[in-house]
């Protein structure tokens, strides 16, 4: 499904979203909002439209699955270091990695920043929990060309924004525990997806698409890592504690220097 939000005859967002009926769920390829058309609700207002047409398409799905990247704290925290040089007037442009960890957190903050608290629009982070703390699920977008190594795989963490079935489950206003078979049915989906587009073991791959000798045994490698890494423990889908004391003093302290920066 193709949507886009347009304004004096201009598109200012694009989203493009992929739904798999048998598991219920939509996959997020793409979803994006022209900065400068982010204030109110403008971007909020676009998912719920989308979302709607989600819901028309697939009746009862459980919501979209989106890949975010992860950001490092250390490199939160050197570009902490580098804002507060500039303010004193000195110069200390941003590396590589520390303008992918900003723009990371800055993304997941501007996707959780409304919650289930206030309207089932706002998206939701895949975490373990504990004890003592919570860890976003460490989930690797397998490569989607040859080599099938490090060098195309990207780790990223999933964010799952949630339609009415899926939040009229949660025990708290921010905070869904998952079952088993809930999670087992998202590792599931997650590659599922490529194999559809990209395995030539696969008889309903996509059309239009390179596909490759080989890949589903690839992706079923890479699911039972996921699946050996996530057994036995407590999953949830949450918008709590999942930006660090860092991101938050960063955003709270320098958000006009980033948007000068042109980050995001």
């Amino acid at each position: 499904m193709f949507v886009t939000m347009q304004q004096d005859g201009s598109c200012t967002g694009m989203a493009y979203l992929s739904g798999f009926r048998p598991l219920g769920w939509w996959f997020g390829n793409y979803f994006g909002v022209r900065k400068e058309q982010r204030a109110g609700s403008r971007a909020l207002d676009f998912w719920e439209h989308m979302a709607e047409k989600c819901r028309q398409i697939l009746p009862g799905a459980h919501g979209a699955i989106f890949e975010t990247e992860r950001y490092r704290d250390q490199d939160i925290e050197s570009a902490l270091k580098k804002f507060e040089l500039r303010r004193a007037g000195h110069s200390a442009p941003l590396t590589e990695d520390e303008r992918y960890s900003v723009t990371a957190a800055l993304r997941i903050a501007i996707y959780t920043s409304r919650g289930v608290s206030h309207h089932p629009r706002g998206a939701l982070l895949m975490a373990a929990t504990d004890a003592r703390a919570r860890h976003p699920v460490e989930y690797v977008q397998p490569a989607m060309q040859s080599p099938f190594d490090r060098s195309n795989e990207v780790p990223l963490w999933p964010m799952v924004l949630p339609f009415a079935t899926t939040v009229a489950k949660m025990h708290s206003r921010n905070e869904y525990l998952m079952r088993p078979e809930a999670v087992e049915e998202i590792v599931e989906f997650l590659y599922r997806v490529f194999r559809y587009a990209y395995s030539k073991e696969d008889p309903a791959a996509s059309e239009g698409l390179p596909s490759h000798e080989g890949y589903a045994e690839y992706l079923d490698e890479w699911r039972s890592k996921l699946q050996v890494r996530l057994a036995g423990k407590r999953i949830v889908l949450t918008n709590r504690g999942i930006l660090s004391a860092a991101v938050h003093r960063l955003l709270g302290r320098y958000g006009r220097d980033i948007d000068d920066e042109e980050i995001g």
